[in-house]
């Protein structure tokens, strides 16, 4: 019996966890600065319920040896509601608060430093053009005419 509460609290605490990851995907990928990982969204989450479900087999299979019980999936949709009616306030502000200190800082400084490049690139190309137009303009002035006047 005991074993059998155990898997139940495990599947219970499994089932706030999981609200928890899939509640965290669905703000961290609305809330991502990049439009392509919002797009994706969905298939994101996809992939993310897959790999909670396989978790979920594998913690089963640790517990219980791979016993299945009609309860297990019963305590953890248990969980996944007390999920949305207790902790889902805490958790979206921990991940609004993770999105705001980690990733817009990270995504903040890429982009700061890909507008430097494209800044010294477009700076080297301006010097060249620079260096290069009086001589196009030589070359088109005087040696073209004289190339055109010799045949």
């Amino acid at each position: 019996m005991s074993a059998q509460l155990v898997s139940i609290i495990v599947m219970f605490i499994s089932g706030i966890a999981v609200g928890m990851v899939i509640d965290g995907t669905r703000i961290i990928t609305r809330q991502f600065p990049i439009k392509f990982i919002r797009d994706i969204a969905r298939y994101l989450e996809g992939l993310v319920w897959l790999l909670l479900a396989i978790s979920t087999f594998y913690l089963l299979f640790l517990i219980k040896g791979g016993q299945w019980r009609f309860v297990d999936p019963l305590a953890q949709i248990l969980g996944i509601i007390s999920y949305e009616l207790f902790f889902q306030n805490i958790a979206r502000f921990i991940g609004r608060l993770f999105v705001n200190i980690v990733i817009k800082p990270i995504y903040f400084i890429g982009h700061v430093f890909v507008v430097i490049i494209r800044k010294i690139i477009q700076f080297v190309i301006a010097l060249c053009l620079l260096i290069i137009n009086p001589i196009f303009k030589f070359f088109k002035k005087y040696l073209l005419k004289n190339f055109k006047s010799k045949k």
